[in-house]
């Protein structure tokens, strides 16, 4: 499986390759996108398995480590 995150400005890919959509998978992904190119301001999803079930604030907090 492929976790695709555009920048929404550049155009520009990242790819990450994971073994499934579950959320343990794709966070730690995301994480490592986000320590290269920084915490976006805004997150937009495709409301994938991975971002479904979690309320915007909770989301936010898990990408911000608290």
């Amino acid at each position: 499986m492929v976790l695709l995150v555009l920048d929404a400005y550049s155009k520009y890919p990242e790819v990450e390759i994971i073994s499934s959509t579950a959320a343990g998978n794709a966070f730690p992904a995301l994480e490592r996108i986000f320590a290269t190119h920084g915490i976006p301001e805004v997150l937009k999803t495709d409301d994938g398995p991975p971002f479904q079930g979690f309320p915007p604030q909770e989301s936010n907090t898990l990408m911000a480590g608290s």
